[in-house]
C-alpha cells in the first residue's frame, strides 16, 4: 500500500510540473560567429514547444538594446505545438564582439525566459576610420597617446588602451621599450574582428622625476612582424602630496621665490653663440626648500641648478644656457618649470624671452 501511495505521489508531482502552459526551448543561445558589418542585419530563429496542457501565449519580448529586434507570433500555441521567436541584430556602427539578451514573457511556466545572441562584427572601413582612426598593420587604434593624468608621488595610476583587429586572423600584440615605471596587462591574442583593451599602470615610486614624465613605447601588431610597429606616447604628471599637512606644518613650510620672474634678452642675433644667464631661487619660508626638478620642454634651452636643498633665507642659482641657432622662428618664448616642496606653489616657473634677428 505504501509503495502504491508513493508511486501515485510521484505521478501527481510529474503531472503538476506540466500543468497549464509550459514553454520548452530547443536552445536559448545563438552564436552568429564572425561576419562583416557591410552585410547588414543578421537574423536567427529560436524555437520552442508548449509541453503543458493549456494554450501558451507570448505576452512580450524585450531586447536590451535598440540594435536587437525580436519578432514573435501573438497567436496561441496549443499543447504539443511549436512556435518560434525571430531575433534580428543590426551591426552597423558596432564593430567587435557583442552579446545581447532578450527577455521573453509568457502566460505559462516559466513566466520569463532569457534568450542570448552573440557574435563578432568585422567592422567596415568607414566605421574603422571614424572609431579607430590610426592604422597599425592589421590593427586599428583609437589614439597613439596613453595619458595617466596627475599621479601623486607614492601612488599608481591606470590608463586603458583599445585596439581592434580588422583581419580574419588572430593577431598577437607585443609591447617593447616599456620603462620600469610602466607595466601592461591584457590579452595579447586578439581574435578576428575583436577588441582588446590593455591596462597600463604607472608606478610613480619607480621614477625619480616629478612634473611631466613622458616617453615612447612600441606596439608590435605581430611579434614576428616589425614592419607595422607604432610608437605610442605616454605622459603623466607626478605631483607631491600635501593633503595630510597640518596647519602647523603649513605655517613652517618652505616658500619658493624666483628672481627675476623672467629673463628678457630683448633682441639677439640668431647666429650668436649660446648665451649664459641665471636666476636666483630663494627660500622665504622656515623649513628647508627642496627642489624636486628643474626642466624645460624647449630644445634650445638647457638648465642646471646648483643646489637642490635651500635652508631658510638662503639662495641658489639656476644656470640657463640659450642657443639662438636652435630656433627657426622670430622669437624665443621658453618656459622653465621649477618643482619644489612648497605646498602653496609646488610648480613655479619663469620664462626666457627674446626677439631674433639675422
Amino acid at each position: 500500500m505504501k509503495r502504491l501511495s508513493l508511486a501515485l505521489i510521484l505521478c501527481l508531482s510529474a503531472f503538476s510540473i506540466f500543468a497549464g502552459p509550459h514553454i520548452k526551448w530547443d536552445k536559448t543561445v545563438h552564436d552568429f560567429g564572425a561576419f562583416d558589418e557591410n552585410n547588414g542585419r543578421v537574423t536567427c530563429r529560436m524555437t520552442f514547444v508548449n509541453d503543458g496542457n493549456k494554450p501558451l501565449v507570448i505576452t512580450a519580448a524585450r531586447a536590451t538594446c535598440g540594435c536587437t529586434t525580436p519578432f514573435y507570433t501573438k497567436d496561441q500555441i496549443l499543447p504539443g505545438q511549436s512556435g518560434y521567436v525571430t531575433i534580428s541584430f543590426n551591426p552597423i556602427g558596432r564593430p567587435g564582439r557583442f552579446e545581447k539578451n532578450i527577455t521573453i514573457e509568457t502566460n505559462g511556466n516559466p513566466t520569463k525566459s532569457t534568450l542570448t545572441i552573440k557574435g563578432v562584427v568585422i567592422g567596415s572601413s568607414n566605421t574603422m576610420r571614424s572609431k579607430f582612426p590610426v592604422a597599425a598593420g592589421p590593427l586599428r587604434l583609437r589614439t597613439t597617446v596613453i595619458p595617466f593624468g596627475e599621479v601623486e608621488k607614492g601612488h599608481t595610476a591606470t590608463a586603458y588602451f583599445d585596439v581592434y583587429n580588422t583581419s580574419r586572423e588572430t593577431v598577437s600584440v607585443g609591447w617593447e621599450n616599456l620603462p620600469k615605471y610602466i607595466s601592461v596587462s591584457g590579452n595579447r591574442a586578439v581574435a578576428p574582428g575583436d577588441y582588446a583593451t590593455f591596462a597600463f599602470t604607472f608606478a610613480s615610486d619607480l621614477t625619480s622625476l616629478y612634473g611631466i614624465v613622458d616617453g615612447n613605447i612600441t606596439l608590435i601588431p605581430n611579434q614576428l612582424q616589425h614592419g607595422n610597429n607604432v610608437n605610442i606616447s605616454t605622459v603623466a604628471v607626478v605631483t607631491e602630496g600635501f593633503g595630510k599637512m597640518t596647519v602647523a606644518q603649513r605655517e613652517k613650510a618652505p616658500v619658493i621665490g624666483i628672481i627675476p620672474e623672467n629673463i628678457d634678452l630683448k633682441t639677439i642675433s640668431r647666429n650668436s653663440a649660446p648665451i649664459l644667464e641665471s636666476v636666483t631661487v630663494k627660500n622665504f619660508g622656515i623649513n628647508p626648500l627642496k627642489i624636486r626638478r628643474v626642466y624645460t620642454s624647449d630644445s634650445g634651452i638647457t638648465v642646471k641648478i646648483n643646489k637642490t636643498e635651500i635652508k631658510k633665507g638662503k639662495t641658489t642659482q639656476i644656470e640657463v644656457a640659450i642657443n639662438p641657432m636652435a630656433y627657426t622662428g622670430k622669437t624665443i618664448n621658453a618656459k622653465v618649470i621649477v618643482i619644489s616642496n612648497d605646498p602653496e606653489n609646488p610648480t613655479a616657473s619663469f620664462r626666457i624671452l627674446a626677439e631674433l634677428q639675422n
